[in-house]
């Protein structure tokens, strides 16, 4: 009779056994699921399959035996479940990295390639706002009267070549750009006035790989209208349409990958090429200040 006791107590404790690594099987498997963890979920269904001594669900495994099939005694001992110690220790890393959100890594992703072409490469565009101080007379003086103004530049740059040597010269490396301007001009020295017209320039820029200071060198011509001629008494502007001869020495500092700093030296001619009986003409120098935006 208590032999018998003995008996139902152990299927007993047996039967609640497997009931409890049931549960706490479901409960890792529906965790692991609802995580995302695929990966996971199929590493520790395999181990505890393996533990409770059943065939893999996926096949016989070439290095792992049927666990089903060993004998008895060789399942009591405890070196043959050692085998299945790193089965069991997988099982808890990919638990581990799924609740930790890692199975992101799994995740098949798609890179994009992303070509971005310089400011200054061909075809790419640039937008200047200058303004600065010019003094008149410099260079070949004579008896022209003092003329200084202020001056406002609007300019709009096309990028003709990309950057490359010049010449066979990495010193000289760079690309043109052809740029057109707007400005206007007022006298605050002199015959008092008003200036205002446009030019077409032709500009180089020195473009080194990797660097924020871009020097450049412009010369253009335009014409513009003035009302300083109705002064009568002076004889540096004759007429009220004159033509104007640039050139100009700057650099470029960027603040951003496309906004850049600008700071030149001017020098500009103002006549009206003999058509008025009155030309002396302007020669004047001086500085701008401004920034440029490149798209």
């Amino acid at each position: 009779m208590r032999g018998n006791e003995t008996e139902f107590n152990r299927k007993l404790k047996k039967t609640r056994s497997e009931r409890f690594f049931r549960s706490k099987k479901r409960s890792v498997l529906a965790k692991g699921m609802s995580d995302g963890g695929r990966f996971s979920t199929v590493v520790a269904c395999f181990a505890m399959r393996c533990a409770e001594g059943r065939q893999p669900a996926f096949g016989r495994s070439a290095i792992l035996p049927a666990c089903g099939n060993a004998p008895s005694q060789l399942k009591q001992n405890p070196l043959y479940h050692m085998k299945f110690l790193p089965l069991l220790c997988l099982s808890l890393v990919g638990i581990s990295t799924a609740l930790a959100g890692g199975t992101d890594a799994f995740k098949s992703t798609t890179t994009v390639a992303v070509v971005e072409t310089g400011p200054f490469e061909k075809g790419a565009y640039e937008f200047d706002i200058t303004g600065g101080y010019l003094y008149s007379p410099v260079i070949a003086k004579g008896n022209r009267p003092v003329l200084t103004y202020s001056q406002g530049d609007l300019s709009l740059g096309l990028m003709l070549t990309s950057p490359s040597p010049l010449f066979g010269m990495n010193c000289l490396r760079g690309n043109w750009e052809g740029v057109g301007n707007v400005f206007g001009a007022g006298v605050f020295r002199g015959p008092s006035g008003f200036m205002a017209g446009g030019r077409l320039l032709m500009r180089y820029n020195f473009v080194q790989p990797d660097s924020k200071w871009v020097p450049f060198w412009q010369l253009g011509a335009g014409a513009l209208g003035d009302n300083i001629y109705q002064h009568r008494h002076q004889t540096v502007v004759g007429g009220g349409f004159e033509f104007t001869l640039v050139t100009d020495a700057g650099i470029r500092y960027f603040i951003t990958p496309k906004c850049a700093a600008i700071l030149m030296i001017d020098y500009e001619h103002i006549s009206n090429a003999g058509t008025s009986p009155r030309n002396m003409g302007v020669n004047a120098v001086g500085g701008t200040v401004g920034l440029g935006y490149f798209f």
